[in-house]
């Protein structure tokens, strides 16, 4: 009985057209964030990300650029004669939202500056692009990279648990690109700046711990019990979700002013990942006892302890102090510590056939590097031999490029092997050794007529291409009938 697609589809898995939206929805709310900053003016700094930058009086600033007449330190507690707890207030009240700030326009802030209230004049200019590149520069990096890696896996393997929660998490990393743009204290006087960050780093940073702990559970391959309850992997992002607007009605209810309660929402965030993190934990060092053995255990071996490294840096570094309001590690320190993630998934990629895509690689090798070569010989002759042309016949002839053509014809075939031979030498060893192996076999066996040697050459071959734990070997005698021989034991 055939069953149609809808109904024999694998519930784990999502249809790939879903997942590509998602990753493309996510990169456009990152762009529509940066898109609104650039359009929009800035006073050359950006709220502080010090735990607890937010207080009930107003907002600890950082300057990015050196040239504001605000300085890192500086707490705002007005803008235009309006306090920062009155403009918290309006940015609930879409009608009272402010009017847009101008390039070249000056502004009166009001700050605390070393235990002094201040009033300073700040002359409005272009987004600081370059402050914010270099103040982030790693852990955009590692979001390019990741998402990298996750895209290429997706498309070779669209129809794999682990990969699509690969890809999920890859994608949803785009916080960082929008968490790099920060709030400036222009964002509370429009309204909607405050809302379009808080909104889109919010869901992207509460879906991508929630996809962190979706990897865990389905790589190298889906827990037994998910396999039973298919439910609980998808039931992950609306319950982070729920969670994390749980505590924000707590914090609502232990402070005194909204511009308080949002000096809390950083916390939120923290507490989120905390809490996603440990049963990412958990379900990495459970994969890791169910294979103990064998290709599996090779593939997942450099994911689960980059993983854990670089999780539990950002986590016990990061994270928890930002939660209890404690010094913490810079934001490119986190980046650097965070790219050994990506850079082992692609090594194990690269070396144990992770997600079986290495065949892909080997001809990308193989394939690039000859077209690569090859346009390099066609273009060098065909300069070479014109130049020839010229001092011989004193002009330029259509030869030239017809030599070339046919010398190009001529190295494809030699040069590609010796490309492959190369490439399987140097970076696919044991592949390359076993093929020299099974030749040197195909030979002896065409020339060997010891049924008892042949066999034991067989078996050590064997061994050593495939390094099974039993190796049998069954021989058909004259009568026809059919008797196994244990030729070797543990291999």
């Amino acid at each position: 009985m055939i069953r149609s697609d809808r109904h024999s589809r694998d519930p784990l898995i999502a249809p790939p057209w879903l997942m590509l939206a998602i990753g493309a929805l996510c990169l456009a709310l990152a762009a529509l964030v940066w898109v609104y900053q650039l359009n929009n003016p800035s006073d050359g700094a950006r709220m502080s990300k010090l735990p607890l930058a937010t207080t009930q009086d107003g907002i600890y600033i950082d300057v990015l650029v050196g040239n504001s007449s605000l300085q890192s330190g500086d707490l705002v507690t007005s803008v235009q004669g309006k306090s920062m707890v009155a403009l918290a207030e309006t940015i609930w009240q879409p009608s009272s939202w402010g009017s847009p700030w101008t390039v070249g326009e000056s502004i009166l802030y009001k700050v605390e500056r070393q235990g002094k209230q201040i009033e300073i004049p700040v002359l409005l200019g272009k987004q600081p692009v370059n402050a914010i590149l270099s103040r982030n520069w790693s852990v955009l990096l590692f979001t390019f990279i990741f998402q990298l890696i996750a895209i290429f896996i997706l498309v070779q393997k669209p129809r794999e648990p682990a990969a699509q929660a690969l890809f999920l998490w890859g994608m949803t990393t785009s916080h960082f690109y929008v968490w790099s743009t920060y709030n400036q204290i222009y964002d509370f006087v429009s309204g909607y700046g405050f809302w379009l960050y808080m909104s889109v780093a919010s869901i992207l940073w509460v879906s991508s711990w929630a996809a962190g702990l979706h990897l865990a559970l389905t790589f190298p391959s889906p827990l037994p019990r998910l396999k039973r309850n298919p439910w609980l992997i998808w039931m992950l992002y609306p319950v982070s979700y729920a969670i994390y607007l749980l505590y924000l009605v707590f914090s609502r209810l232990i402070t005194s002013s909204r511009l308080e309660w949002i000096g809390y929402w950083n916390r939120g965030d923290s507490l989120i990942a905390i809490l996603l993190f440990i049963p990412s934990v958990i379900a990495m060092v459970r994969q890791y006892r169910l294979h103990r053995s064998g290709p599996e255990r090779q593939k997942i071996q450099w994911v689960v302890y980059s993983g854990l490294f670089s999780g539990s840096v950002a986590v016990v570094l990061y994270l928890v102090p930002e939660f209890l309001g404690l010094p913490r590690l810079g934001v490119n320190v986190i980046g650097i510590l965070l790219l050994p993630f990506p850079l082992a998934v692609a090594l194990a990629i690269w070396r144990y056939q992770l997600f079986d895509i290495n065949l892909i690689i080997h001809r990308t090798l193989v394939y690039g590097t000859l077209t690569l070569i090859l346009g390099l010989v066609f273009f060098s002759s065909v300069a070479l031999l014109q130049a020839l042309f010229s001092v011989i016949l004193n002009q330029k002839s259509e030869i030239s490029i017809v030599i070339s053509t046919l010398t190009i014809a001529a190295l494809f075939n030699p040069l590609r092997n010796r490309l492959q031979n190369g490439i399987d030498r140097r970076f696919y060893r044991r592949k390359y050794d076993a093929e020299q192996m099974l030749a040197r076999f195909a030979a002896k066996a065409r020339e060997e007529t010891d049924v008892e040697q042949l066999c034991s050459e067989l078996v050590w071959v064997i061994e050593e291409t495939m390094q099974p734990n039993v190796v049998t070997l069954w021989l058909k005698k004259e009568s026809q009938k059919i008797r196994p021989e244990k030729l070797s034991g543990a291999g």
